[in-house]
């Protein structure tokens, strides 16, 4: 009997919590007539409340849709006790979608069954993740047992340390704590030096020879392979591949006691890939978590209806924030998990390079797309419930109104990040589904204002630098939005930033702030516009006039009359290429004699994506005659490669962009031409044949033969040209 006993003590353990009756009587049913004991509690707080007397389940089962707590906070509460840290966790939902796998991940769970799941299936999953309760617990002891690193890691480190100032040009003498820290301090004594931990760990791939991975995306996370909690302290997470069994990312390859864990992995015969990544990117997907399990996962059926509605109406119609006053608003947007998701967002953004976010409020969630590269990519969805409170966080970050749903309205942040200011200029539309939130990132740390980085051709560049070093004039810069207009004009405008010349700008918004120079931001509310901008400089004894945009023939006059007087405008216009800003300028309004007398150069660009280096292919799908139909030469050693997508690019096949340009100079041949009002045929052609300019499509194309880019976004880019 006494050994009869001991077997039956020896019983697995299931807790299974539930608000739903019967699926608590099928899971008994399923598991206790399969050699498991059982214990079930009809809420979180009730589960909580058994573990704090002494329950001490081998594994949880666990509902995410309950009110009151739901699993995801339940979870992260068992995470923070010591007794259930690495108790493994499977969620029983209806979700089962992929961000709901993520955010099980980030919440602790080891795995999730979709409801209704057949008998099979859970004691499947439950035969598979019990044995992880011993095997965590001793990763937790282990993890929790100092000692002394290896020699041959110590070494790899004081090496490393000596790369990174080498590749940072840093003294040594100025890094002491870095040169004395322990692996663990790395990325803190480098953000004293105003090192980013992107730079780090990106200075880390390149030493240790590792892949590195911009952004984890959430769908690649693997459930169950290590314990959440170990996760979140050694900023390493587990990988779906397809090269091995799994990959590990992490930030910190020093740490020699995670090779230890890994080697377990070995032992099992599995195989793993370790890809460096910023400890940011990791710290943000348990973030996005936070922001999200403390708040209802959706409404209750039935609760919002809405009702049939034509188009008309629906543009009016009340979003899901009308139900709140303004108070209401104000106070759930101050709340730190909406305040965490908000931060989240931006981060993210930043760190991936995103130009723009997109907010938008669908039927059933909020979607987030992220402008990277000039591309729009697919964030992770953000429950319909934390719609209200996130966009009232974003207005009241950018001093907009909250009560105010109905109109658009604009907005400015500035944030600090890792040592740095980055503007985030805000926009909000109404919609359908409630107010869209546009956030136009402006990182000014991430601009390179120099002739080099422009990508210009040699002649081309000689033009330009002659052009603007011109005593007066007007330089244009055309293209449409985001092709790169503001960061040439600011790049002109620092080549020409000296003591001696008195440079004064007119912009909306302003976009970089620059050192010596006057910047003057448009105000139509009190009328500050820029004509009256204009009138008012041009009495501040300007050398150099750089005026946003000519939106309006009242500006364009203005320009040109400081340019016959004698000071040297820069602006930019929307057209498509450099010759047909000359057609513009006439439909504007201006006499054609004016535009040959006024205008110096006109700059047309695009910015086309960049091939990966680490994995683009060559392709030899290339027609023979694709030179000819260029009009190009070709060039000793040109060849065309391929996109193929790796973890560096996130699988896009591109990272970063390049400028293509096509400079038109305006001789005096073509000051004939526009003067005689000859078409825009005929003033390309004379540029091209005689002026030499390369047109844009042909520029794209030369860095295609470069190996630069790929033909398929020459003609994305510059087709209607």
């Amino acid at each position: 009997m006494p050994e009869k006993a001991a077997q039956v003590q020896k019983r697995p353990l299931i807790m299974s919590v539930d608000d739903d009756q019967r699926m608590r009587n099928i899971i008994e049913r399923f598991l206790t007539t399969n050699g498991y004991d059982v214990v079930f509690a009809g809420s979180g707080s009730e589960a909580l409340g058994l573990v704090s007397r002494g329950s001490r389940p081998d594994l949880i089962l666990l509902d995410v849709m309950m009110p009151i707590m739901n699993g995801y906070e339940v979870c992260a509460r068992l995470q923070d006790n010591k007794d259930t840290a690495y108790t493994p966790v499977i969620f029983a939902t209806a979700l089962g979608e992929e961000r709901d796998k993520a955010k099980a991940f980030a919440a602790g769970g080891v795995d999730y069954l979709t409801k209704p799941f057949q008998k099979d299936v859970l004691l499947e999953k439950v035969r598979a993740h019990l044995p992880k309760n011993e095997q965590w617990k001793d990763m937790s002891r282990a993890e929790g047992k100092k000692a002394a690193p290896p020699v041959e890691k110590t070494k790899d480190l004081a090496a490393f340390k000596k790369f990174l100032l080498t590749q940072e040009g840093l003294d040594e003498e100025d890094a002491k704590g870095l040169m004395s820290a322990a692996a663990g301090e790395l990325y803190q004594q480098c953000g004293k030096l105003g090192v980013t931990s992107g730079a780090v760990a990106q200075h880390i791939s390149e030493f240790m020879k590792l892949p590195y991975i911009a952004h984890i995306n959430p769908k690649d996370v693997l459930l169950g392979v290590l314990p959440t909690r170990f996760c979140r302290t050694n900023h390493v997470i587990a990988l779906s591949d397809v090269s091995a069994d799994f990959a590990f990312a992490l930030s910190n390859p020093f740490d020699w006691q995670l090779h230890d864990v890994f080697a377990h992995f070995t032992g099992l015969g599995q195989t793993y890939r370790t890809i460096m990544t910023d400890p940011e990117n990791i710290r943000w997907l348990f973030e996005m978590a936070e922001a999200t399990h403390k708040e209802p996962e959706a409404a209750e059926p039935g609760v919002s209806v809405m009702p049939t509605k034509g188009i008309a109406s629906a543009a009016t119609e009340p979003n899901p924030a009308d139900g709140k006053n303004e108070a209401d608003l104000a106070e759930s947007a101050q709340k730190a998990p909406v305040i965490k998701l908000a931060n989240a967002l931006i981060s993210r953004a930043i760190h991936a390079g995103a130009s723009d976010i997109h907010v938008e409020p669908r039927e059933n969630s909020v979607g987030v797309r992220y402008r990277i590269d000039g591309m729009l990519q697919e964030g992770d969805p953000i429950p319909k419930s934390l719609q209200a409170p996130l966009i009232s966080r974003i207005k009241i970050m950018s001093n907009m109104d909250i009560s105010e749903r109905r109109l658009p309205q604009d907005g400015r942040i500035r944030i600090a990040i890792q040592g740095k200011n980055v503007d985030l200029r805000v926009s909000t539309l109404p919609s359908r589904h409630g107010e869209k939130v546009v956030i136009r990132i402006l990182d000014s740390s991430a601009v390179s204002l120099d002739f080099d980085a422009l990508g210009l051709e040699e002649g081309p560049l000689a033009i330009f630098r002659d052009s603007i070093k011109k005593p007066h004039g007007i330089i244009l810069v055309t293209g449409p939005t985001g092709s790169g207009k503001s960061t040439t004009l600011y790049t002109a405008l620092q080549a020409l930033n000296e003591p001696t010349t008195n440079i004064v700008t007119v912009e909306d918004p302003i976009e970089y702030e620059m050192h010596r120079i006057t910047q003057v931001q448009v105000n139509p509310d009190t009328g500050l516009t820029f004509p009256a901008a204009l009138r008012s400089i041009l009495r501040q004894d300007p050398d150099v006039i750089m005026i946003g945009e000519i939106r309006d023939r009242e500006t364009m006059d203005i320009a040109v009359r400081a340019a016959l007087t004698g000071h040297l405008v820069l602006s930019t216009l929307h057209t498509n290429d450099a010759p047909s800003t000359i057609a513009r300028l006439i439909d504007m309004g201006l006499e054609p004699y004016l535009v040959a007398s006024s205008l110096e150069l006109v700059v047309a660009q695009r910015l086309l994506r960049r091939l990966c280096p680490d994995c683009k292919k060559p392709t030899d799908a290339i027609p023979d005659d694709i030179f000819e139909r260029y009009g190009v030469t070709k060039e000793k050693g040109a060849g065309f490669y391929q996109p193929t997508g790796c973890d560096r690019c996130a699988g896009t096949g591109y990272k970063g962009r390049l400028a293509v340009m096509e400079v038109m100079r305006i001789d005096d041949e073509t000051r004939r031409l526009i003067s005689l009002g000859r078409g825009v045929e005929v003033l390309k052609a004379r540029a091209v044949e005689k002026g030499g300019m390369t047109t844009l499509r042909q520029n794209a194309f030369i860095k295609a033969s470069r190996g630069m880019t790929s033909l398929d976004e020459v003609i994305r880019a510059t087709g209607s040209v």
